[in-house]
């Protein structure tokens, strides 16, 4: 299965649109955000998991990574996860809350950007992504981003497309 797979192209995806698929394991449900691969898989997802359900232990050969938005995630490594196969890299990532109408200076992300919106409205020149939005922007992508009398708040991650490609 392959969704938004090709990372040389900008992806938004409004997350209050997609529905949730029942996964493998009773009470896991997902909105897929991108995936290579099937059932084990390269992937980014929302997931909700009801009361007292889990998965079976499994590897993922392509990397998994985990942000907590609501309750409490629990594995034998904690309550955030961060798995890449096989490589060494630096992704960075942090949570930034933007007051109303502030302007950024355009900027170039040489290894692609990645934001979740969580409260509020992001914009860019581009267009406008209210709370529930995914973006992925690729490698040397640019932007001049601006909040207007909302505000935003965001999860943003940059510079770990390289190794994704």
């Amino acid at each position: 299965m392959n969704v938004n797979s090709d990372f040389s192209a900008k992806v938004v995806v409004d997350t209050n649109r997609l529905v949730w698929v029942q996964s493998p394991a009773n009470g896991v449900e997902r909105k897929y955000l991108d995936r290579v691969g099937n059932e084990v898989a390269r992937a980014s997802s929302l997931v909700r998991y009801a009361a007292n359900s889990s998965f079976a232990a499994h590897t993922h050969d392509g990397g998994e990574e985990i942000l907590v938005l609501e309750g409490t995630f629990s594995d034998e490594s904690g309550t955030y996860l961060r798995n890449p196969p096989n490589s060494f890299h630096a992704p960075y990532s942090e949570l930034v809350r933007w007051a109303p109408n502030t302007l950024f200076r355009t900027h170039v992300h040489p290894g692609g950007e990645e934001i979740f919106v969580l409260e509020g409205v992001f914009h860019d020149e581009a267009g406008s992504y209210p709370a529930g939005t995914w973006i992925r922007s690729p490698r040397y992508s640019q932007h001049e981003p601006f909040t207007r009398t909302e505000g935003a708040t965001i999860y943003v991650k940059t510079g770990h497309l390289d190794d994704e490609l």
